[in-house]
Order: C-alpha cells, then structure tokens, then sequence
C-alpha cells in the first residue's frame, strides 16, 4: 500500500513558488526555516546559496518597498515551513526596502495598505489583502541584520536560528485528516479559503486511500 505525505498533498514538490524573482531555493522543508533577504545587495544571494549554510530555504534581493516585499509576502505564505526572514546586506538607496519590512512586521498597515512608519517613496501594497499582511506577520520573524555583508556572520547566524529550532518541542500535525487539517488551519498556515476547502478534501482523499489501499492522486485542478 503506497503512502502520501503532506508535501505531496500541499504540492510545491518542484520547488516553484508564486512570486517570480531573483532569489535561490535551496530547500522548502521543514529544516529549513530561514529565508534571507540582501536587500539592495545584489551578489550576496548568490554567494550565501553556493555556500549553503545549513537551514537557509531562501535566499534573495529585495530592492522595491512594495513589490519587492509583496513577493516575499506571496512565497512566505506558500511556505508553511519559513519561520525567520533575515535582513542583510546594505539597505536599498530611496526605497528602504529593509526599513519598509521592519515597520510592516512591527506596525503593519493602514486602511489604504500603505505600511505604517516606513520611509520609503511608495510604501503600499497594492496587491495584498491585510489579512495576507496579519499572516505574514504571524507566520515569521524578522532579524535585523541590515548593513551586514559579512558571510560568515550571516552564515552563523542562520545557522545558529536553525539549531535553536531544531531544538525546539515539534508540534504533531496529527494522525487524521480531521485533525491535520484543524492544525493547518489554528496555525494561519492557509492564507484563503478556496486554500482550506481544497486542502480538506486531499486530506480526506489521501486518509481514505491509506485506509482502504488505492492509489492516491492529488487533484491537479
């Protein structure tokens, strides 16, 4: 009898995510959990993927105050497993992209989805929803490593974030579908809820085929 995991369920097995950029993945797994952004530094990516220290998911520039990190926004939340967004290298010249990221996760947005206290020239997300925002902001959290190009450093500490993770009680999604499918859903770890009513009827699809031994086959629509 064949098994299924989560991952094949989710999807995202060939590691393509929703926003297109400039970014590395090296990884979208549970061990995993750091994602870095260079900010305006744009060959810092590259040199910290070839590198690969241990745990980083994702690695990339982010130069534009409000498309730059609607595409952070859109990958985070299609990556259940990223817990931490480190920002590093030299801040973007008028944009502050890395200035942006800090008040969104620590003052969010107003009712225009203009990001509160940040100072860059055009600091609205124009295609994100703010429950969107409210999920990103519970979904990470943010180290400031801004100025810093230093590899080593960088590297150490994500490192250092992935050791204190892995060190951390892990929480059992659960051994039905039922109750895999409400800790998905108390973790915000569905953004919408066309999201959640698919997610439901896999998970029932791949209980039933574990209990009764068919194949299961996740719904490509």
């Amino acid at each position: 009898m064949e098994t299924c995991s989560l991952a094949d369920i989710l999807g995202d097995t060939d590691g393509v995510l929703p926003a297109v950029g400039e970014y590395h993945i090296l990884s979208l797994d549970s061990e995993h959990p750091v994602a870095v952004s260079t900010l305006g530094d744009c060959e810092l990516p590259d040199v910290l993927a070839e590198r690969k220290p241990k745990g980083l998911s994702i690695v990339g520039k982010t130069e534009t105050e409000n498309i730059g990190i609607e595409k952070i926004i859109q990958n985070t939340l299609a990556t259940p497993s990223l817990k931490y967004l480190i920002l590093c290298g030299e801040d973007s010249v008028g944009h502050f992209s890395g200035q942006t990221i800090l008040s969104l996760f620590e003052h969010g947005v107003n009712d225009r989805m203009r990001i509160t206290g940040a100072k860059g020239k055009r600091p609205i997300l124009a295609n994100t929803t703010a429950e969107d925002v409210d999920a990103f902001r519970r979904q990470l959290e943010v180290v400031d490593m801004i100025g810093c190009t230093d590899l080593e450093k960088i590297s150490q500490k994500i490192e250092d974030i992935t050791a204190k993770e892995a060190a951390l009680p892990k929480e059992q999604l659960g051994d039905n579908a039922r109750d895999i499918y409400w800790t998905i859903i108390e973790n915000n770890w569905v953004g919408e809820m066309s999201h959640a009513a698919y997610l439901g009827k896999e998970l029932s699809a791949a209980q039933l085929s574990m209990q009764i031994g068919f194949k299961y086959v996740k719904d490509k629509a």
